[in-house]
C-alpha cells in the first residue's frame, strides 16, 4: 500500500497511470470507490482537495472505462456510544 501511495503522490497524472497499471490491459472498466468523500471538504486543505478532484476528473474525462462512486459518512452524536 505504501508503494501505491508513493506513486499516487508523484504528480497530476499519477492516478490515471496507477489505474492503467492496476488494470494491466485485462479490464476495460474500473470503478474507483471513495469512502467518506466529505472528508475531502472537511479535512483536506484547499491544495490537496483541488489536486485530488482534478485527478479524478481527468481520469473520468480521459478514459470512458473509469467510473467513480462515493459514499458519505454520517455521524449522529445522539446515537454515538462515546457521547452518552
Amino acid at each position: 500500500m505504501n508503494a501505491v501511495l508513493r506513486r499516487l503522490r508523484q504528480g497530476p497524472g499519477a492516478l490515471k497511470a496507477e489505474l492503467s497499471r492496476l488494470r494491466g490491459g485485462r479490464f476495460r472498466r474500473v470503478l474507483v470507490v471513495i469512502d467518506q468523500l466529505e472528508e475531502v471538504v472537511t479535512l483536506a486543505g484547499e491544495r490537496e482537495r483541488s489536486q485530488f478532484l482534478d485527478a479524478l476528473r481527468d481520469c473520468v474525462e480521459q478514459d470512458s472505462g473509469v467510473r467513480v462512486g462515493a459514499t458519505q459518512g454520517t455521524w449522529c452524536p445522539a446515537t454515538s456510544r462515546t457521547h452518552r
